[in-house]
């Protein structure tokens, strides 16, 4: 048995609905623009924590490598 959709969004007409579409646009540029902001943001915090593992990772390597060995007679 199939079921079918109905929409039950109220019709609107004339000024209205040009209103409305004004209204929607705005909306989503605003919401656009507040999502770049939160995207901005996150790209960096990530950028951030990338560079502090690395920071972590290059420590973690030297501590591993060993003493480079002086010549004879030297110390």
């Amino acid at each position: 048995m199939t079921t079918t959709r109905v929409s039950v969004a109220p019709s609107t007409s004339g000024r209205r609905a040009a209103v409305r579409t004004v209204l929607s646009t705005v909306e989503r540029l605003v919401f656009r623009g507040d999502a770049m902001v939160v995207a901005r943001a996150n790209a960096w915090a990530e950028v951030q924590r990338d560079r502090e593992r690395a920071r972590q990772r290059a420590e973690a390597w030297a501590a591993l490598e060993p003493a480079p060995e002086q010549p004879d007679g030297q110390r």
